[in-house]
């Protein structure tokens, strides 16, 4: 899920319950829409990190962050 807590909106993730809330994003822009792959292994999600509104992939842990599209425009 994202959030605004921090005045900015980035990627949480947490156990069906409720419990084990963790971020996944760090960064001062915003990071919106997380979509978990069929597997569960990757998040999909979209961020304005680069300028433009870009999709992004990262591992379900929030490592390796990888850009699937680039620009200014929304993708």
């Amino acid at each position: 899920f994202s959030n605004s807590r921090e005045n900015n909106y980035e990627i949480y993730s947490m156990d069906v319950d409720g419990g084990n809330e963790r971020r996944l994003t760090h960064n001062t822009l915003m990071d919106i829409r997380p979509a978990v792959s069929p597997d569960g292994k990757q998040v999909a999600f979209v961020s304005t990190r680069d300028g433009g509104y870009n999709v992004y992939v990262m591992n379900i842990d929030g490592s390796k962050v990888r850009a699937v599209t680039t620009g200014e425009d929304r993708d």
